[in-house]
């Protein structure tokens, strides 16, 4: 997916977004014509090769913390992006995933991109910070799913389990 300004110019860019389809989110610097590129990133083409394009003045979530919860528990859910809204919890909601699908789409307000939201029934663990050497490791007991963020460069996040000769996990 590319963007191209009133002089032709290529603008912003995205490929994989939300595993093989992009998003992007922009803010015309000026009046004028813009053109959208979309192709198949190998350049390939059949008729099975469908594509559904949103152009709408709307934000987009890039990016969920954590990005997904245990089946009936209620999680508290900060989401990142572009244009979200500051108010009424815009920036961050409570989500009670129940249904069978392993990924919800969350939609934040009733202008928002959906963003997939992973859905288990294992516990969910947060890293706890700090965590960036075994001593700090977070403690966490198996079967689990361990959500973590690298908040800055070089960032590490180590988790401590506890596993027993012949397990396989």
């Amino acid at each position: 997916l590319e963007l191209y300004g009133p002089d032709g110019r290529l603008l912003a860019q995205a490929e994989d977004t939300f595993g093989a389809d992009p998003a992007l989110g922009f803010t015309a610097p000026r009046d004028g014509r813009y053109t959208v590129a979309i192709r198949h990133m190998a350049h390939a083409g059949m008729p099975q090769f469908v594509y559904r394009l949103t152009l709408a003045p709307m934000p987009l979530v890039l990016s969920a913390f954590p990005a997904g919860g245990r089946r009936g528990d209620q999680t508290s859910v900060t989401f990142h992006g572009l244009g979200l809204p500051e108010t009424a919890g815009g920036r961050s909601a409570a989500v009670s995933p129940t249904g069978p699908d392993s990924v919800l789409p969350v939609r934040l307000g009733a202008g928002s991109t959906p963003f997939p939201f992973q859905v288990a029934d294992q516990p969910e663990i947060l890293e706890q910070e700090p965590n960036d050497a075994a001593a700090g490791a977070t403690a966490a007991t198996l079967p689990a799913i361990l959500n973590g963020r690298f908040q800055t460069p070089g960032d590490a996040d180590l988790y401590r389990v506890s596993l027993r000769k012949g397990e396989t996990w």
